[in-house]
C-alpha cells in the first residue's frame, strides 16, 4: 500500500483586542490533531489566563478556535509586550507534540 503524504499547515496565532472591551481574543488556526484543544487550553493556564468564553470550530481538518481572555490578574492584556510574549509562549506549546 501506498501511503499519501500528509499535509501539514502552519499554526497560525491571531490577538485582537479591538473586538471587546473587556477581553483579549486569540484565534487559533491549524492542522485538527489529537490533543491539540488540551494543548492550546493548557498553554493558555500555562499564561495565567482565563478563559471567559470559547469557540471552537473545525473545517475538514483545520480547526479555527477563538478564545476570549482576561490575566487572571490584571484583566484584559493591553501592554504590547505581553502580548507579544503570550503569543511567542503559546506558538510554543502549540509547537510541542
Amino acid at each position: 500500500r501506498k501511503r499519501l503524504p500528509t499535509r501539514t499547515s502552519q499554526t497560525e496565532l491571531s490577538i485582537d483586542n479591538q473586538i471587546s472591551d473587556q477581553f483579549t481574543v486569540i484565534d487559533v488556526f491549524a492542522h485538527d490533531e489529537v490533543g491539540l484543544l488540551y494543548r492550546i487550553t493548557d498553554g493558555l493556564s500555562d499564561l495565567n489566563l482565563d478563559i471567559s468564553t470559547a469557540r471552537i470550530s473545525t473545517q475538514a481538518d483545520r480547526v479555527i478556535d477563538s478564545f476570549y481572555v482576561q490575566h487572571k490578574e490584571f484583566g484584559k492584556i493591553s501592554d504590547p509586550d505581553a502580548l507579544t510574549w503570550i503569543r511567542a509562549k503559546l506558538l510554543e506549546k502549540l509547537a510541542d507534540k
